[in-house]
């Protein structure tokens, strides 16, 4: 249920900057391992769950939007996992049609902006790394997806 909360407030801070993190101001409520709803003030979220031995991954998008991509990566080798989650996103995002992944350019402060060649992209993205997984999390409403707010956490378990 932390995971559902945490993705839900990351979706919510999109919609409300200034809010902060009142886990308590978060109802989840759990539909089976795979799906969850969380309300808060912002708004009603619909939270998708992949629930494993080693972590619990959730995406949250305003309800009524459509689901997120996602993809979760395991932290590997030297490099910081801000840069690996980048890198990750960066493939994840560059395997749409006509994007080459080398091109995809993502901020490093703040709310992550994509962008190839200083142009910015239309998506939405979350990015999250937490013991040795990396997740992230986006919507591209110009390619198929309509508008919506989606953030993605992942959560270790207990082998983390």
């Amino acid at each position: 249920m932390w995971a559902a909360k945490e993705s839900a407030f990351k979706a919510a801070k999109r919609i409300d900057p200034r809010l902060s993190f009142h886990p308590s101001a978060f109802s989840v409520e759990l539909h089976d391992l795979a799906a969850a709803r969380v309300d808060h003030a912002v708004g009603r979220f619909e939270v998708q769950l992949e629930v494993t031995p080693e972590y619990v991954h959730a995406v949250a998008t305003l309800e009524g939007s459509p689901t997120a991509s996602s993809k979760v990566g395991s932290l590997e080798g030297d490099s910081s996992a801000s840069a690996q989650v980048r890198d990750l996103a960066r493939l994840a995002v560059g395997s749409m049609p006509d994007v080459e992944p080398s091109q995809v350019e993502i901020s490093r402060a703040g709310v992550p902006v994509v962008s190839i060649g200083g142009v910015v992209l239309p998506v939405e993205l979350s990015l999250s790394h937490h013991g040795r997984f990396l997740a992230c999390a986006w919507l591209w409403p110009e390619r198929g997806d309509a508008s919506g707010r989606s953030a993605a956490s992942p959560s270790g378990g207990a082998s983390t």
